[in-house]
């Protein structure tokens, strides 16, 4: 079966159709190498260092029409945690944060605390 999408990359103002090859939220695992799994420990590790704020888009900075207050995170320190978790333009500058990316790592780590959770109560008997 053939998988249609239509992706807009932000980074190149490209929107693309995937007879090119471009998939842009591609999920199916025969469509990926799976190299590890993402251990509870490991995200919870990346997650506890991260550092979220409140924030806005300055109007000098970015066309986008919406400049209301939103939780943010600076690219500059997640890549400094971890530069998988950065997004690079074409030429391997620094653009951004891979939101979608960090799904995962909050998966991971929320299922490591649920573990702890269990662990606590099963201690308490609950």
């Amino acid at each position: 079966a053939a998988l249609d999408a239509v992706c807009w990359n932000a980074v190149g103002g490209v929107l693309t159709h995937n007879g090119a090859g471009a998939l842009c939220s591609a999920s199916l695992e025969e469509l990926k190498d799976v190299i590890a799994a993402i251990t509870p420990a490991e995200a919870l590790a990346e997650i506890a260092q991260l550092r979220p704020f409140w924030g806005k888009f300055k109007d000098s900075v970015t066309t986008t029409s919406d400049h209301r207050i939103s939780p943010m995170l600076g690219a500059h320190a997640v890549e400094a945690i971890d530069s998988r978790l950065a997004e690079y333009t074409s030429d391997g500058d620094l653009h951004g944060v891979r939101y979608t990316n960090l799904t995962a790592l909050f998966a991971a780590a929320i299922q490591g605390q649920q573990a702890q959770i269990e662990a606590l109560r099963s201690r308490i008997g609950r």
